[in-house]
């Protein structure tokens, strides 16, 4: 199991780094010394870097089959991952308060809800494209935790999204 260690703990620290300043305060703090904009570009930077981690280590952990490949498996990302990129751009900074990427204070007006006539949520909807297109063309264990994991996360924060 030790070609397992480095994935465990790219995992651990990618999931570290968006749970303890949330529950820590540390968030706040660093908002409060650095203001809004540096504390997420900051922060945007450096999860960008730990995602990158965490495929990596993916890619170099175990290879446990779950699924066989399949030529048409590897087409499933080119076809969303178009469709994610612009839902993801569209959404970035939308007048909808409750969603990741969202202007909080933003108020969306239901007689012109532009992108939120289609989807409320078009990052997280984005980020679930992602991971689902990457999930059917990866068939291994240590991908499946990934992929499956963040669109499990973007569908259940969708959800929560709603419920606010």
């Amino acid at each position: 199991m030790r070609g397992w260690l480095p994935f465990a703990l790219a995992l651990a620290v990618f999931a570290g780094s968006h749970y303890l300043p949330v529950v820590t305060g540390w968030r706040e703090a660093l908002v409060a010394r650095f203001g809004r904009r540096g504390y997420f570009t900051a922060y945007g930077l450096l999860s960008l870097l730990l995602l990158g981690w965490v495929i990596v280590a993916a890619g170099r952990a175990p290879y446990v089959e779950i699924w066989p490949q399949q030529g048409w498996q590897r087409w499933v990302p080119n076809l969303a991952m178009p469709v994610a990129c612009v839902l993801a751009a569209c959404g970035l900074g939308m007048a909808q308060p409750f969603t990741l990427g969202g202007r909080r204070s933003a108020r969306l007006d239901p007689g012109d809800p532009g992108l939120a006539a289609v989807t409320r949520h078009p990052v997280l909807l984005a980020l679930a494209l992602w991971a689902g297109a990457h999930l059917v063309a990866n068939g291994d264990l240590a991908h499946v935790v990934v992929f499956g994991g963040f669109l499990g996360m973007a569908l259940v924060a969708m959800r929560a999204g709603d419920r606010r």
